[in-house]
């Protein structure tokens, strides 16, 4: 992520690293969050319209049953990793150790960002030395679960980024993390929505944001 970010913030367009920024976002989403069918993401960013579903095609290909699994369940009937996991088959690599969604936010915002932007890998650090109050005693989590999870929360626009430049060119740029925060917005008279520039709202109390994100059925 760091040399991705890295690389597009050297873009001397402020416009063309915005759309890079938000297509690395998506293709995050799809290889990180397992929010449903690989096929229907890809068919709803690049599909025609008018043409058949793709995930309804791919189910076609692999014969009735999964066929007859896509129309009643959606998917594309275990052609993807997502729609083999969700139907007790393997996804490829190791499945996500599911997390406590209170003790990430509690562990990040005490020991991560109560002084503000802190770099990606001490995020990072600061997951896996706190891995109890995240994965649980028991759940053997390592660095690599900090590392994706790390990940999740930035594909998922739970944390914001921003890449710090050195004034010395033999130091290597970094990426900075923090709470990614929001204008929210009010109805007021008549249904108009009025836009509260000054009030923001952190990302990670938005309950949709955690969709693709594994969480624990009970806190620990």
């Amino acid at each position: 992520m760091t040399f991705l970010f890295v690389r597009i913030s050297n873009s001397d367009s402020v416009t063309d690293q915005s759309r890079q920024y938000e297509d690395a976002l998506k293709v995050m989403d799809l290889l990180l969050l397992h929010r449903g069918c690989a096929h229907e993401f890809l068919e709803n960013h690049f599909g025609g319209p008018l043409k058949r579903s793709m995930s309804a095609s791919v189910a076609g290909s692999l014969g009735a049953a999964a066929a007859a699994h896509e129309q009643e369940n959606g998917g594309c009937g275990g052609a993807c990793w997502v729609c083999r996991r969700r139907a007790g088959g393997d996804g490829g690599g190791e499945s996500p150790k599911p997390i406590s969604r209170e003790g990430t936010v509690e562990v990040l915002s005490s020991c991560a960002f109560l002084g503000g932007w802190m770099a990606a890998a001490k995020v990072v650090d600061v997951l896996y030395l706190n891995k109890e109050r995240v994965w649980g005693a028991h759940a053997g989590a390592g660095l690599k679960d900090a590392h994706r999870l790390v990940l999740q929360l930035v594909a998922a626009k739970i944390l914001g980024f921003k890449v710090e430049t050195s004034s010395d060119k033999k130091k290597m740029s970094s990426v900075l993390l923090n709470w990614r925060t929001v204008a929210t917005t009010v109805r007021v008279g008549g249904g108009v929505v009025k836009r509260h520039v000054g009030a923001l709202f952190r990302s990670h109390l938005e309950d949709s944001r955690w969709g693709g994100i594994g969480l624990a059925v009970t806190e620990f």
